[in-house]
């Protein structure tokens, strides 16, 4: 009688692979539902170069004929064309027919219209999925992504819905901001929810990348400027960081536009490492260097990938050249002196940052 329960809640818990996780069902409150449809448009599975590339096949129209099935293929005298015909295939069948009929016909020997069957018998079958090792090293095991958000992230998802349910009419400081954030765990990009929240209640963006910086690792601020955008979220003082542009993008061409004209315009090499391919797919372009025609004519396709640097040896901020970027970006419809400015261009942005919007 004993051996009877334990058998049967093992059997409850047993799987046909020993090494597969326990199944788990969805969750389908309200709080699962925004999780799971913030990680589905994130950075790292949307890009915007598959919208661009998407479309300029729909305008080729080779999108209908890419999502044909085998099952579905239109006939011929649908489409107007011949369908092509599988030649190898069936003049070997005919060959192996017509000499096995001759040897039948002949008496020859049993085994001469068998060649072919015993040939492929002698191949290996190929293994089912469900029939490799998962202890194997060479079989990768594909990380599972999770079904449910944990209860860490359910917890702080609540905190976040008063937050949102109290902003009203209140505003913050960048200073605010970061302590807001600092408040949230790095967990399924709660720190950058936060961020969007409150972020049409910033009333100091120029300092915002001291908060992009201080406070977010770098898929955290991906995943802001996947949300944001390079011209709501930057400020042309303080342009040294890494990028990855894609041109078919609006907003990053635009930025992309600045940091051409400040390479122009500042002394000194600025552009570090860049690189450049006409789309993600395609590997980079060896040995490329940043064309003088892109001043006027900016190209509209690939993808740019550089780090901006003014501090490097031999090169010098222009702050005049910068100012005059100001008005395209988010920023710069905030007015501030040429003494707080060039503060922000001499690389103090950080620590003049906390010290003006510090104050409550």
């Amino acid at each position: 009688s004993v051996d009877g329960p334990a058998a049967g809640s093992r059997g409850e818990q047993d799987h046909t692979n020993p090494y597969a996780p326990p199944a788990t069902e969805k969750e389908a409150d309200e709080v699962a539902k925004r999780w799971r449809d913030w990680l589905a448009s994130s950075h790292e599975r949307i890009s915007p170069s598959l919208y661009s590339e998407a479309y300029e096949l729909m305008q080729k129209g080779l999108v209908p004929a890419m999502a044909r099935s085998a099952d579905a293929e239109p006939s011929a005298a649908a489409t107007g064309q011949q369908q092509p015909t599988k030649k190898r295939p069936t003049s070997s069948k005919k060959k192996t027919t017509k000499a096995a009929t001759k040897a039948a016909k002949k008496g020859g020997k049993k085994g001469t219209g068998s060649s072919s069957k015993t040939e492929t018998a002698s191949r290996p079958p190929t293994p089912a999925a469900d029939a490799l090792d998962p202890l194997d090293d060479h079989v990768a095991a594909a990380p599972v992504p999770p079904t449910n958000p944990t209860p860490q992230y359910r917890e702080f998802a609540h905190r976040l819905a008063i937050l949102r349910a109290n902003l009203g009419h209140n505003h913050f400081s960048v200073a605010q901001v970061r302590r807001l954030v600092c408040a949230f765990p790095r967990d399924s990009y709660l720190r950058v929810e936060v961020l969007l929240a409150v972020f049409s209640r910033i009333v100091d963006l120029r300092h915002l990348d001291a908060l992009l910086d201080g406070e977010l690792d770098d898929d955290e601020r991906a995943e802001a400027v996947h949300r944001l955008g390079y011209l709501n979220t930057l400020c042309p003082l303080t342009v040294d960081r890494h990028y990855k542009m894609n041109l078919k993008v609006p907003d990053e061409r635009e930025m992309a536009a600045v940091l051409v004209k400040l390479a122009m315009v500042e002394p000194g090499e600025n552009w570090i490492g860049e690189q450049f391919r006409r789309k993600e797919s395609v590997p980079c372009t060896p040995g490329w260097e940043l064309p003088l025609e892109w001043e006027e004519d900016l190209a509209h396709y690939g993808i740019l990938e550089l780090r901006y640097e003014s501090s490097a040896k031999g090169c010098k901020p222009d702050v005049a050249a910068r100012r005059s970027l100001l008005p395209r970006f988010l920023c710069g419809r905030a007015a501030a002196s040429a003494q707080e400015d060039a503060a922000l261009v001499g690389g103090s942005s950080s620590s003049t940052g906390s010290g003006v919007v510090g104050s409550e």
